[in-house]
């Protein structure tokens, strides 16, 4: 297994605790979780980017990592 492979893999585990956490207990800053799921999007674009061959879905995973970095800082 690659390295990448086990970043995002990682990644995508602790982004869905803190997803989970904060849907159920709502006590985490907005600001924080638009930033997770602008890196969440940003490692899993491109993930995607390298390992498909179409390369549609890791550039739509892309435009939407920048639609939440664009996001957090509106919200800072």
């Amino acid at each position: 297994m690659s390295l990448l492979r086990k970043t995002v893999g990682i990644f995508g585990v602790l982004g869905m605790v803190v997803m989970g956490y904060h849907f159920f207990v709502q006590e985490l800053p907005e600001s924080l979780i638009t930033f997770l799921g602008a890196g969440l999007f940003l490692v899993w674009g491109l993930f995607l980017l390298l390992e498909d061959r179409k390369r549609i879905w890791g550039t739509l995973a892309l435009i939407t990592s920048i639609i939440f970095f664009a996001d957090f800082f509106f919200i800072l």
